[in-house]
């Protein structure tokens, strides 16, 4: 979700579920999350008290301190200054900045697991359960591989990173590890987009999102002007220039 102003919501299912820890309720479905910011949002902290405690007239309604969610979803949030991840289930949330994780810069990953080391409960209480219990690079080691791989092409990139390398860089069929170092499919093996987690994965159906296989790619640029730029479909098999709109 773009909307004029510049706020960027980017979501995908994050982390695993545990009945136990309520991780799961018949709350606020994430696509109604996504109307209300694109309505109302100015700036990135107003999106994130949207996802994570509600508007003043949610808790007044519902008497809850905090926003309940309908399970364990991960939010990606950027303005034109900065960014965030939320980590959430459906009662708890946590929120994971540029540098928590060795970012060299003003920049985030997020793929489908957690990293936070604690969370907020339905009362807004910070505590000591992890975030990292619904979800960690241990449980959900692809998604882990997906993480470290992006991370380590915008540190081998920064600085230097604009709309056509980001562009390519969506189309990969690399891994990295946790240190940056580039692993590339061997020669006479299968090549890494169809037996690993790589940015661009070709296994399953096409296109196939659950499965393994990318369903589209999406960029949004706001320098002077504001736009966003997609695929339908995986990016490295797209024809021609990106689908494009203008939103200021």
């Amino acid at each position: 979700m773009v909307n004029d102003k510049g706020i960027s919501v980017v979501l995908n299912a994050g982390g695993d579920q545990h009945a136990k820890h309520h991780a799961n309720a018949f709350g606020v479905p994430w696509f109604l999350l996504f109307l209300h910011v694109a309505a109302y949002a100015d700036t990135m902290d107003d999106a994130i008290e949207m996802v994570t405690r509600g508007t003043p007239e949610y808790r007044a309604c519902t008497g809850r301190k905090s926003l309940l969610r309908t399970g364990t979803w991960n939010f990606l949030i950027s303005d034109r200054r900065s960014c965030a991840v939320v980590e959430t289930t459906a009662n708890r949330y946590a929120i994971r900045r540029p540098g928590d994780l060795r970012e060299i810069g003003n920049y985030l990953v997020m793929t489908n697991h957690n990293y936070c080391d604690y969370s907020f409960d339905e009362n807004n209480q910070r505590t000591e359960v992890p975030m990292t219990l619904f979800g960690n690079e241990t449980t959900s080691p692809g998604s882990r591989n997906r993480f470290w791989t992006l991370m380590g092409d915008i540190r081998h990139h920064y600085g230097r990173i604009e709309r056509q390398l980001a562009m390519r860089l969506l189309c990969g069929h690399y891994q990295r590890d946790w240190e940056g170092r580039l692993i590339e499919s061997k020669e006479g093996e299968i090549p890494l987009q169809y037996q690993g987690d790589v940015t661009c994965p070709h296994r399953g159906g096409y296109p196939d999102a659950w499965r393994g296989g990318t369903a589209d790619a999406k960029i949004t640029v706001s320098g002077g002007e504001l736009r966003v730029y997609w695929t339908l479909g995986r990016p490295c098999e797209w024809q021609g220039p990106w689908d494009e709109v203008k939103l200021k």
